[in-house]
């Protein structure tokens, strides 16, 4: 069976200095240097397998992104011709500052709410979200869901800080440590979601 030629790929001059450019600096996220190292690899003419091999990436994608390469606009930057192609599916229902206003509202007290309880059930917070104007509906289940991602983000925040409080007690000589770890444990098992 012969094998099939690749068909050649066009990096100009300027192009090319941003592709090493985005292989080389540590800040570019590891897709984009990945997708830039495979258009050098085009660019030098080197095979569709061999590139697989190299990069630790199936043919299929070389070739992908290779044809991305041909056909985009060459009025298009490097990055826009490396980045993701939009997805397809439905929209988000909800806009993250629609999320936002949802869950900030749970930080209020449900009294202020002119609500009979003393604490917010996802029920409520859905019934009072729609009663503010925050969102036409919603759903008991998709505020659980922001509130729980809130949570995590929230724990993993405070957990950062008090890494960080351990380790400046441990290098003063500081007696804290105790503190600092009971208070991580008490924001893990949080974050595992129990309930003190």
């Amino acid at each position: 069976m012969p094998l099939l030629a690749a068909q050649p790929v066009t990096v100009l001059p300027d192009q090319r200095e941003v592709l090493e450019q985005l292989v080389r600096t540590h800040s570019t996220p590891q897709q984009l240097a990945m997708r830039a190292r495979l258009i050098l690899h085009a660019a030098d003419a080197m095979g569709v397998r061999a590139s697989a091999r190299e990069l630790g990436v199936w043919p299929k994608t070389v070739r992908y992104w290779r044809k991305r390469w041909r056909t985009a606009d060459d009025k298009r930057s490097v990055v826009e011709r490396l980045a993701d192609a939009p997805r397809s599916g439905s929209p988000a229902t909800f806009t993250p500052e629609q999320i936002c206003a949802v869950v900030a509202m749970t930080c209020e007290k449900p009294s202020e709410s002119e609500r009979p309880i003393s604490h917010w059930s996802q029920r409520e917070i859905a019934d009072e979200a729609m009663r503010r104007g925050l969102v036409p509906s919603i759903s008991q289940r998709s505020v659980g869901r922001f509130l729980k991602k809130a949570l995590r983000e929230v724990v993993w925040v405070i957990l950062d800080q008090f890494r960080m409080a351990v380790f400046c007690c441990c290098r003063c000589g500081h007696v804290g440590n105790a503190l600092a770890l009971s208070i991580m444990s008490t924001a893990m098992l949080y974050a595992r979601g129990a309930d003190l």
